[in-house]
């Protein structure tokens, strides 16, 4: 596949330009992905895949997403009054 980096994100990959992706490669590559995170223990995560000669391949897929939430309050009561947040 082409790849044109200077071209807007969107455009860069020109081969995929116009062309529909078969369902059976939708419902592989979301079975796949989910099959990672679910391995990896990620709650959240992106995953890219390359497809050569008809098959996906992951290869960029360790971006977890932290799964820690803060908020104003958790702030508060986990700092104290020195309003950093926690490291550890």
């Amino acid at each position: 596949m082409s790849y044109a980096p200077k071209e807007p994100h969107h455009l860069r990959y020109a081969a995929a330009r116009g062309k529909a992706v078969p369902a059976a490669m939708v419902e592989r590559i979301s079975r796949d992905a989910v099959a990672l995170c679910e391995a990896l223990g990620y709650d959240l995560n992106t995953a890219e895949f390359a497809v050569r000669d008809g098959v996906p391949v992951a290869i960029d897929f360790m971006n977890a997403a932290p799964t820690r939430t803060f908020t104003p309050s958790a702030r508060r009561t986990s700092t104290g009054s020195s309003g950093r947040w926690p490291t550890s």
